[in-house]
């Protein structure tokens, strides 16, 4: 699993879906017992969760409403699931407004996250939708979004998004309310914590 991530992440998707599908079907698995049946099915939950992702990754975006169905039935991907469906739709021009309406219950409570692998998902996905926003000409939302990530991004001493979030702010800077400005200058200055 630890693999395909990997090369998920070096965008070799093709290579991925290969070691998905590996512990996808671990039926052959000699030593089964309960606890080794509840293992699998985690496995095989996680295997169908990565292969959409890396399918929509790579441009298969007939699955999104399946996917999308997908996250609904299976809540505690959601978080996963909407960085997934953020970076898609700015990578393949899409819509998903919708979407975003459908799970903004859910997206409100990524701010409750404390565990570091969840923060960095968060982190993430705020990235994407500020971009997405920015991109549908949304500029006031989309600030609202760089500023959460930048706020995100400075917590976790992510310097990277940090930095990205910094230059994607000066871009829209003229279109900043005098609120946001002043939000933005507390996080430089490390007043947001």
């Amino acid at each position: 699993m630890l693999k395909g991530l990997a090369l998920q992440l070096q965008e070799r998707y093709e290579e991925a879906i290969s070691y998905v599908q590996a512990y996808a079907e671990l039926g052959w698995f000699e030593f089964r017992d309960d606890l080794a049946e509840i293992e699998i099915e985690k496995f095989r939950g996680w295997a169908k969760a990565n292969n959409y992702t890396l399918n929509l990754l790579m441009g298969r975006t007939e699955l999104l409403s399946e996917y999308v169905n997908h996250l609904a039935n299976n809540p505690l991907e959601i978080l996963a699931g909407m960085f997934t469906i953020m970076e898609t739709a700015n990578r393949f021009g899409l819509s998903v407004d919708d979407i975003v309406e459908r799970f903004s219950k859910e997206i409100a409570c990524f701010q409750d996250y404390k565990d570091p692998f969840s923060l960095t998902r968060h982190l993430h996905f705020r990235y994407h939708l500020a971009i997405y926003q920015l991109s549908k000409g949304r500029v006031a939302e989309g600030i609202t979004e760089t500023l959460r990530c930048l706020a995100l991004a400075s917590r976790m001493m992510e310097q990277e998004k940090f930095q990205s979030c910094v230059a994607m702010f000066w871009k829209y800077r003229h279109s900043a309310s005098d609120q946001q400005i002043d939000e933005f200058q507390n996080i430089l200055e490390g007043r947001n914590k």
